[in-house]
């Protein structure tokens, strides 16, 4: 085969409608795309007065039972509830997707200790973050989700969409927009 029909194969093959790349769920170097759907399978309670709903491996904990080494989601409530009331099941869009760090000493979670009670951070360790901005006309109380794990700046690695999906459990579903 000649490169000139090599060439117009792959260009015919680039510009088939309906071809689609496929996304590497397990790499942390792909973000979350804007247009993704979190769909809340089953309601869930909110208390009044609390901003923050923590998840982790499909679970919902309070905070001191989270494990800021293994991937967790909290969801930001704004503004926080004046009475209890339950996130009822159906479909949050993302709007934007931010990818960051921050100082692990500024959780407010509980962070790893030695035996002794001390804190067993390493200078290095820090807080790897993906901020899901959501929409949802009919739940505007849920502003975002925000997915977090502890880890050492110089090896670390952001949360891939494995890693939220992992976090969020049977709770929520997540569905990538087709392209």
């Amino acid at each position: 085969m000649n490169s000139l029909t090599r060439a117009l194969l792959v260009a015919a093959a680039l510009s088939t409608p309906g071809l689609t790349h496929a996304i590497d769920e397990n790499s942390p170097f792909v973000t979350l795309p804007a247009g993704t759907r979190l769909t809340l399978k089953s309601p869930l309670p909110v208390r009044a007065g609390q901003t923050r709903l923590y998840l982790q491996q499909g679970l919902i904990l309070p905070p001191e039972d989270v494990d800021v080494t293994v991937p967790y989601c909290w969801l930001g409530l704004v503004p926080a509830p004046a009475a209890d009331l339950k996130l009822q099941p159906g479909v949050f869009t993302v709007a934007r997707v931010d990818d960051g760090t921050t100082d692990a000493e500024d959780s407010e979670l509980p962070l790893p200790a030695t035996a002794d009670g001390e804190q067993a951070l390493d200078t290095a360790d820090v807080l790897y973050r993906t901020v899901l901005f959501v929409r949802s006309a009919g739940q505007p109380a849920l502003d975002t989700v925000t997915c977090e794990q502890l880890d050492d700046v110089r090896l670390g690695q952001y949360l891939s969409i494995s890693d939220i999906r992992i976090a969020l459990g049977a709770l929520f579903s997540l569905e990538l927009p087709q392209h």
